[in-house]
């Protein structure tokens, strides 16, 4: 038996229990939480526990019973877990997985300026110029305990190849992988999105929070070369740094006047759908790989997506045959044809195709099967 052990997100808990029932793998799911009264989405099969019960301590001392224990994400009170489990256990446990979410390795074990462009790079420091000690401290922190915590595992689960490599170049570890991701196309998409596509020619996305690390300052520079009227620049600012939002909304309210909106409050699903249909092109000028689920939606709905080359997400996507571009090679003002115009018909249902044999549910659940198989 596998034992899950999740941090206190239901959403995740929800899709993951889900995903390893349908592939019959024989599971137990436990939340971890010091909240009051929280309490998992009511479908899913989830145990919460708190840190300071006896609940906590006999959990600890079933660990040898399982075949394999799975950390859905290593922040928070997941590390001091794995940290109780190897203080009673060391070395007679049970193997150690863990699903990779990003923060892990980028923010991590590498700083986040490293994925700042120029100009972003300048008011981040400037932000955090009086901290910048502590942020150096506690960076050489995470980065040494995480690293140490992480070598005593075995497994990292993801379905990025690129990353995987990524983590272990970056550590000097050898973990060894297994396949999962939280949401099957279907799940990610809606059905009330799956046959729908993007206008052929109409807004520009820029994006997908409020993060420094969109680098919307070097998009503003790339896109001004561009002939864009008639198109609005539309920026989703609404989840993140909230200083920097009104940072990058005044910057780009001063370079494209009525053609720009930003994103500034909640918007309900369907609305924020329409406005994603409206964009028929989505520049996502990343350094690292963020907003996957974001970039396989647009994909889906046909929109032309632009990431930079040198991310894993685009070397992942292009290598299994999708139609992107890179924001290197093909987003220039000296191209042919129109670059914020939406794939092609064929195009689109090429894409389809890939991600169905992808990310479908039934090749989904065939993967995590072949993957964890070993440990049911």
């Amino acid at each position: 038996m596998i034992l899950h052990i999740f941090t206190d997100d239901p959403k995740f808990t929800k899709l993951a229990t889900e995903i390893f029932q349908q592939a019959e793998i024989n599971s137990r799911y436990v939340v971890i939480t010091s909240k009051e009264n929280f309490a998992p989405d009511a479908t899913s099969d989830a145990e919460i526990i708190n840190p300071d019960t006896a609940a906590y301590q006999s959990l600890i001392t079933s660990i040898p019973e399982y075949s394999l224990v799975v950390f859905h994400n290593m922040l928070g009170l997941n590390r001091q877990f794995t940290k109780d489990i190897l203080e009673a256990y060391l070395p007679q446990r049970p193997p150690f997985a863990w699903v990779f979410w990003g923060a892990e390795l980028y923010g991590h074990i590498e700083p986040v300026s490293s994925f700042l462009g120029k100009d972003t790079k300048k008011i981040y420091n400037k932000r955090y110029k009086e901290r910048i000690v502590f942020f150096i401290k506690r960076y050489i922190y995470n980065r040494f305990n995480l690293k140490k915590l992480l070598s005593n595992f075995d497994y990292i689960c993801s379905y990025i190849p690129q990353d995987i490599d990524r983590f272990n170049s970056r550590t000097h570890l050898q973990l060894k992988p297994l396949w999962f991701t939280y949401y099957p196309i279907e799940k990610l998409i809606g059905d009330h999105l799956l046959n729908q596509k993007v206008v052929d020619r109409g807004n520009i996305l820029i994006g997908n929070s409020s993060n420094f690390t969109c680098n919307h300052l070097e998009t503003f520079k790339m896109i001004q070369k561009f002939d864009i009227q008639g198109n609005k620049i539309i920026v989703p600012l609404n989840y993140g740094d909230k200083a920097y939002a009104r940072q990058i909304a005044k910057k780009g309210e001063k370079l494209f006047d009525r053609n720009f909106i930003a994103l500034m409050d909640f918007m309900p699903r369907e609305e924020y759908n329409q406005l994603l249909l409206s964009c028929s092109a989505i520049i996502l000028n990343l350094y690292r790989q963020q907003a996957m689920g974001n970039i396989i939606t647009a994909l889906w709905l046909g929109a032309r997506v632009y990431l930079n080359d040198f991310t894993t997400a685009y070397q992942y996507l292009k290598g299994i045959g999708l139609h992107l571009y890179s924001i290197e090679k093909d987003l220039n003002h000296n191209q042919e044809g129109d670059p914020f115009t939406r794939l092609s018909d064929k195009q689109i249902e090429e894409n389809r195709v890939i991600l169905s044999e992808e990310f479908g549910t039934n090749a989904v659940i065939k993967k995590v099967k072949n993957s964890f198989k070993a440990f049911n």
